[in-house]
């Protein structure tokens, strides 16, 4: 359950064609941003950043507002206002379908745009996304087997791969979030089947530098060996914050 999000994003974001690595990385802000106002809102009834706003009209509408800045801040590289624009403009061509429930037709299969609208608002440097119920309720789906602070700190990761192995590590946080898994586990999950020794090393070690700088965060990992062949890997990690300190401030206390 606790990857569905990151499925998600993954199906959205990688699984099509025509979006450049850039346009991806703002699809994976959206979301993840999307996903905290949504539990946010669902969990903690009256308590709201004021981000995520709702119309009704001919259909339910929701606008999440969300600074320029942060989209910024969520690039490796420094990219400019007209840069982010303009792969704001592409993201709004993607069409996606997802099922949902009607209160009138019961389940509906929706076959539309991601997005109802992105607009950027350059008197006070805002970006705003406007989604519909469908899209709603399937965001809302997918978090409720996450805390806000997941949420909050998944948000705070730069790479796909920093964020498989955030998930790894929470799922694992009742052994203390020390991971043993045998290689060919780790290959399946990371998506390292077929690709060489050499690259899987840079890659995981990009997720582990992912996670030690925007978290805080000392991760290691270590390979063993049975003769000259890796069988199992070991991944730990010290400093993640513990959920069970973090659930007073979030969950609704009705």
């Amino acid at each position: 359950m606790r990857n569905k999000v990151i499925t998600l994003s993954n199906k959205l974001a990688l699984s099509i064609p025509q979006l450049s690595t850039q346009e991806s990385r703002l699809l994976y802000r959206i979301l993840y941003n999307m996903s905290y106002e949504i539990k946010l809102e669902n969990d903690v009834y009256g308590v709201g950043t004021g981000n995520l706003t709702t119309a009704f009209n001919s259909e339910t509408l929701y606008s999440l507002n969300i600074p320029l800045r942060i989209f910024k801040e969520y690039f490796t590289s420094n990219v400019t206002k007209n840069q982010i624009c303009n792969y704001l403009h592409k993201l709004q061509s993607i069409t996606v379908q997802v099922n949902y429930i009607d209160d009138e037709l019961g389940e509906v299969a929706y076959f539309n745009s991601l997005f109802k609208g992105i607009y950027y608002y350059s008197d006070v440097d805002m970006v705003q996304i406007t989604f519909n119920n469908a899209i709603y309720q399937n965001v809302g789906d997918i978090v409720k087997e996450f805390t806000l602070l997941e949420l909050d700190e998944i948000n705070k990761l730069k790479t796909g791969i920093g964020r498989k192995l955030y998930i790894l590590l929470r799922v694992h946080e009742g052994h203390n979030y020390n991971v043993l898994m045998t290689k060919d586990d780790f290959d399946k999950y990371f998506d390292f089947v077929g690709v060489e020794t050499t690259n899987q090393n840079k890659l995981i070690q990009r997720g582990i530098n992912d996670l030690e700088k925007q978290l805080g965060v000392t991760v290691k990992m270590t390979k063993i060996k049975k003769g000259n062949k890796v069988t199992q890997v070991n991944i730990s990690c010290n400093g993640l914050k513990k959920l069970y300190n973090a659930e007073p401030l979030f969950r609704n206390k009705n």
